[in-house]
């Protein structure tokens, strides 16, 4: 092995900087046909692959036996990897000397989200190996019973690939089909339009990518959602900060740890975009001390981070200059390219509209069960500064927060938040991938009037000025989206 295969087998990111700045030969192969690049998809390191093809290392090369980068990288199931070499350009299709793809790996190793990613991406459901199998009956023999849902259903649909959107009347396709019965349905169907997103955006790799950062209690990476999903544990490297104390490593004190619990939904709403997490408080009993880190965590997230999305689940009885100032503030460093929600209060008409959600900068989020309607002890009323303007809110109700574990659910505006938090970000790459609406939409959609002119337009009216706001009504939408 050349030393630029033994740096990419230990992921060695400084030997490989080093080894790349001297121009080596990225595409020497070892005994076996094994590319730099493929040892390190084969290990799982992100960083390493990411360096290699921005060198232009070739995507598609070949073992002896046929085995690509992507099938490594569907082999150990490193879901980021596999999406970074497709949105590169790998074939999906791609057989190794058994006729096997890396769909049929990926079945047989039970990876849903990998099988799932990789049929957006246009793998042939129907492709069979030498021995006559497709990747449905390789799940199947496995007893892989999500990955057999996901294939059965593409299967039926007949559905191998989704195209790029070409014009503002085709978000249609992104909407799914089939009955919402409950609050999982209800976020499988954004799982669904999440995936076609993604499939949509390997047309668009120069898209800018929407930043979102949530202020809360902080993250516990032992949670049970990054061990069955490490490749968002992989989405906070460099995306954490913590404000109360000094701890470099993601971390959450709070006995009911609510801060993870909303940045894993919004992990999952998200699924395409760059989530920061900011611990600004150690749980509620100290939000009265945590004030300062909020204002610091808010000119942090605009000024460091430049997100374009802020997500704050927490309140105050009354105002709190310093984080009106920082809000202030932030909104001027990114020249009013940035949105912030904020959850209402979790109450109903026992208590007012907390700050900062009654700020006139803030979006206000209300939480609503499974179907829309607004759940009173999350719909509080505002305050008469407000009255007569349009008021959010979208799921908040009995909501499975953790992906490897669907049974734990929180209700409440906490939940809401992040969910419309994920919903705008959903609605904003589309918009951003989408070439043909414009610089200037494209520079009005990241902003609080831009988002709120498209949540009128698709929103379903209550009363009292409540609107329900999903985001298949956004991508159900056959008329051009509007910026007057």
């Amino acid at each position: 092995m050349t030393p630029l295969h033994l740096a990419a087998e230990r992921g060695d990111e400084a030997e490989m900087q080093q080894l790349l700045e001297k121009e080596v030969d990225i595409e020497t192969e070892d005994m076996e046909g094994r590319t730099a690049l493929y040892m390190a998809a084969r290990g799982g390191y992100e960083a390493v692959v990411w360096m290699l093809l921005e060198k232009r290392a070739n995507a598609e090369a070949r073992t002896r036996d046929g085995r690509t980068p992507l099938y490594a990288a569907a082999l150990g199931g490193y879901e980021a990897l596999a999406r970074m070499l497709v949105k590169k350009g790998a074939d999906v299709n791609v057989e190794t000397a058994d006729g096997w793809t890396a769909l049929h790996i990926a079945a047989y190793r039970g990876y849903k989200s990998i099988a799932q990613m990789l049929v957006w991406a246009g793998a042939n459901v129907k492709a069979k190996n030498t021995d006559g199998r497709t990747a449905l009956q390789v799940a199947y023999e496995k007893r892989h019973e999500a990955v057999v849902r996901v294939l059965v259903e593409n299967e039926a649909n007949n559905t191998t690939s989704l195209p790029p959107p070409k014009t503002n009347s085709d978000p249609q396709f992104l909407a799914s089909r089939g009955n919402i019965t409950n609050s999982q349905k209800w976020l499988e169907r954004i799982d669904q339009i999440n995936g076609c997103i993604s499939a949509a955006a390997i047309g668009h790799p120069n898209t800018q990518v929407v930043k979102i950062a949530i202020l809360d209690t902080g993250c516990d990476l032992e949670a049970d959602h990054f061990t069955s999903r490490p490749t968002d544990e992989a989405r906070l490297t460099g995306h954490w900060r913590d404000f109360v104390g000094s701890s470099i490593e993601p971390i959450d004190m709070d006995k009911g740890r609510h801060g993870t619990a909303l940045a894993t939904l919004l992990f999952r709403v998200a699924l395409n975009a760059e989530i920061f997490v900011a611990r600004v408080a150690e749980n509620a009993v100290g939000l009265d001390q945590a004030k300062d880190h909020i204002a610091e965590a808010i000119r942090y997230a605009a000024a460091e981070w430049r997100v374009d999305i802020v997500s704050m689940s927490f309140g105050f009885a009354h105002e709190v200059k310093s984080i009106t100032d920082a809000i202030g503030e932030a909104i001027r460093v990114k020249k009013d390219r940035i949105i912030f929600f904020a959850a209402a209060a979790n109450d109903g008409s026992n208590s007012e509209e907390m700050f900062p959600a009654s700020l006139e900068n803030v979006i206000s989020v209300r939480g609503t069960d499974h179907v829309g309607s607004f759940v009173p002890e999350f719909n509080p009323p505002t305050w008469p500064n407000n009255e007569g303007s349009k008021l959010y809110g979208t799921l908040g109700q009995n909501v499975p927060y953790d992906w490897a574990d669907d049974s734990l659910t929180m209700s409440g505006c906490s939940l809401a938040t992040p969910i419309l938090a994920g919903i705008t970000a959903l609605i904003v790459q589309y918009v951003s991938q989408n070439a043909t609406t414009g610089v200037n939409v494209q520079r009005l959609i990241r902003t609080r009037n831009g988002i709120l002119q498209v949540f009128r337009q698709i929103a379903v009216n209550h009363a009292q000025n409540r609107s329900y706001v999903a985001p298949w009504f956004f991508f159900n939408k056959d008329e051009s989206l509007s910026t007057t």
